[in-house]
């Protein structure tokens, strides 16, 4: 478990910044880390469909109309930083929809919708998560702090592996669906 504080720590850290104890000491290290640590977060999380972050949630039908070529508007979840999909209520059929400002729009009736949300408790972060965002965090803080764009440079490019690692390491963790056959390969097969 790594909080908050740790984290931002463990990103001074790559930059050559001293640590901090909390995040409104008066130190222009804790002041940064302070206004950019929840924007990093959130944008790291809204990066990537992270397994931990990942949530379903029956949507609210709006009383409004939806607009053309749209059926039904649904209130967006505040906690929603990426709609990743509506779960189709048959497997082999899946759901168009559009993201309109706090609108989610599709022609499905009770849509359940599969989103990343936005998570402020530090405990539930993946290991794999707590790298990304500490490198991440360590780039927006580099030039402020050091005044050096190379080691924004590097720190951006090492979020980058590590993200990629992460999407690795997810694409191996449970089964994907399994996509209908094209009909007429259903058809070659009596199916």
């Amino acid at each position: 478990m790594t909080s908050k504080i740790e984290i931002c720590n463990l990103a001074l850290l790559q930059i050559g910044g001293r640590p901090i104890t909390n995040l409104n000491e008066k130190s222009k290290a804790a002041y940064l880390c302070n206004r950019l640590y929840a924007p990093s977060r959130d944008a790291v999380l809204e990066s990537f469909p992270w397994s931990f972050a990942l949530q379903r949630q029956t949507l609210a039908l709006l009383a409004e109309p939806a607009p053309d070529p749209w059926s039904h508007a649904y209130q967006k979840p505040v906690d929603c930083l990426r709609a990743e999909e509506i779960i189709p209520t048959r497997p082999d059929t899946p759901v168009l929809f559009a993201v309109e400002g706090n609108k989610i729009l599709t022609e499905q009736a009770g849509a359940v919708l599969l989103y990343v949300r936005s998570i402020d408790d530090s405990t539930l972060f993946s290991a794999q998560f707590v790298q990304a965002l500490l490198w991440y965090l360590a780039g927006k803080l580099a030039i402020p702090l050091t005044g050096d764009e190379a080691k924004t440079k590097l720190c951006l490019q090492m979020y980058g592996a590590v993200t990629q690692e992460a999407r690795t390491i997810q694409a191996n963790q449970g089964r994907p669906r399994s996509k209908p056959l094209p009909p007429w390969i259903a058809a070659r097969f009596g199916r």
